[in-house]
């Protein structure tokens, strides 16, 4: 069976799901592909949001919670912290936030392909056998 869509995006997290809700919500009929099973999956990342993206995105208060400041970590150990007056970031529950992005793109027209590549590995497989 063919599926048409108007826009795929190949990744399930922060910004993928972002782009699949924005298109969406305009009326796209939008598929994410993705290789974890749902939004929110084995996420590596901290969850902190800058004031300005959690201002445009509108993001739920019970999936945050507002800091002043922030250290940031680089590989060699090195630290650089952020803060300014009147400045805040968000911590977010992140894998809360990618579920519920994901549930506001499927009120619209959002397809969720998750695991698709494990649905053509195992596909390509059956095709192999049934040879």
């Amino acid at each position: 069976m063919v599926r048409h869509f108007d826009l795929v995006i190949v990744g399930g997290s922060f910004a993928g799901l972002a782009c699949a809700r924005t298109a969406a919500l305009r009326g796209l009929k939008v598929a994410v592909v993705d290789s974890k099973p749902e939004p929110g999956a084995r996420v590596r990342t901290t969850g902190i949001v800058v004031k300005e993206a959690s201002d445009d995105f509108d993001l739920p208060a019970r999936l945050m919670r507002k800091v002043r400041g922030v250290r940031l970590y680089a590989p060699n150990d090195h630290s650089l912290d952020l803060s300014a007056p009147g400045y805040f970031f968000q911590a977010t529950d992140t894998p809360g936030v990618l579920r519920w992005m994901a549930s506001e793109a499927s009120a619209s027209k959002l397809e969720s392909c998750l695991s698709m590549l494990a649905c053509r590995r195992s596909s390509a497989a059956a095709s192999r056998a049934s040879v």
